[in-house]
């Protein structure tokens, strides 16, 4: 039996990008899930459509990455990530949203958000992009930034 080389067994134990999605447009919700598992780097290890149970179902998950929209109707999504970020303070949260003004990204940064991502990249952009988050980087991320 051959031994396989140093760099494909370093890279068969390195742990994917796990990713936690919160989007109230269940098409939004499922093509990020498509898009997520479609990587061989990413799982997706959740979608909700709404806040409701969200710090249990992290618990649970244990994702790498919270991926969470900043509009859900009837719901306050940057109370959401102060609390997550109190409870999971090593969790990155990153914002997507189809507003990139500057109250926005201020709120969202406010509310302890890691970075912020516009609605409308490509999917390519988007994967690379939840990969920098994933990685460490901060800032806003999105269609000309």
């Amino acid at each position: 039996m051959s031994e396989r080389p140093a760099e494909e067994r370093d890279a068969a134990r390195v742990e994917p990008i796990r990713v936690f999605c919160v989007d109230d447009d269940a098409g939004t919700a499922a093509y990020y899930r498509i898009a997520i598992d479609g990587e061989p780097d990413m799982r997706c290890a959740g979608v909700q459509t709404t806040l409701v149970g969200l710090d249990d179902a992290l618990e649970r998950a244990r994702p790498t990455l919270l991926l969470v929209d900043l509009r859900i109707p009837g719901e306050d999504p940057l109370a959401a990530i102060r609390e997550v970020k109190r409870r999971h303070p090593e969790l990155a949260v990153a914002v997507v949203s189809g507003f990139s003004d500057d109250d926005h990204v201020r709120a969202a940064e406010r509310a302890g958000a890691d970075g912020f991502l516009v609605k409308g990249l490509d999917l390519d952009e988007l994967l690379g992009r939840i990969r920098r988050f994933a990685a460490g980087e901060r800032g806003v991320l999105g269609p000309g930034r």
